[in-house]
């Protein structure tokens, strides 16, 4: 049986859930919307597999794109005036690394949300990022292979391995999409690549690095 704290606790994730929502539905397209709760749904059900904390997977994964529809003109002048950090690459295509960063600043300006982990799960969900924390990879893979994605290349090779192991299917999600960028002749943002590097060298055991 619920305690009354933690009933009130239950009431209050459950109200700051819908108050994003229905924000999301008046500021967002109905297909972005539609992704950012298969997100949402995604990011719960891996936080049990790897017994996290369910609501705060859900809640960050719900405000992961806030600001993704946010032209980049816009982005960069919105960071700038927060003092966020642009880097050169961000000038030229602010939209992978600035739009996580606004979504971040947007959740605390207007949903108060002052979880640092919370808030570095948003910033970081498309590029990563060095030192990134279990619920970080949550996001950051329930955004990578939501049941909406189209199939590619090594989507259910993730999919397979992301309830087994966090830090292994964030690398090989990585892998994939830095091998599809160079296909493309375009450029890597060197967030991803810092990421990749980290977690090769720090959050795999030898067995899971690739070998050359």
């Amino acid at each position: 049986m619920k305690t009354r704290i933690e009933g009130r606790q239950m009431i209050s994730k459950v109200t700051l859930n819908e108050s994003i929502v229905a924000y999301q539905r008046e500021t967002l397209s109905a297909t972005r919307v539609e992704h950012i709760l298969r997100v949402a749904d995604t990011a719960r059900r891996l936080a049990a597999d790897h017994g996290l904390d369910e609501e705060r997977a859900y809640t960050a994964a719900l405000l992961h794109d806030n600001a993704r529809e946010t032209p980049g003109h816009v982005l960069l002048a919105e960071c700038r005036k927060r003092g966020i950090s642009i880097l050169p690459i961000d000038e030229v295509n602010p939209i992978p690394r600035l739009h996580g960063q606004l979504g971040a600043a947007i959740a605390r300006e207007r949903f108060a949300i002052t979880d640092p982990e919370i808030l570095d799960a948003i910033s970081s969900h498309t590029l990563g990022r060095v030192g990134m924390t279990p619920l970080e990879m949550v996001v950051f893979l329930a955004d990578y292979m939501e049941p909406g994605r189209n199939a590619h290349e090594g989507l259910a090779e993730v999919r397979e391995a992301a309830p087994r192991d966090l830090a292994l299917a964030t690398r090989m999600a990585m892998d994939y999409t830095i091998r599809y960028l160079l296909d493309k002749r375009r450029s890597l943002h060197p967030q991803v690549v810092d990421a990749r590097n980290w977690i090769l060298t720090k959050a795999l055991s030898p067995s899971q690095a690739p070998h050359h």
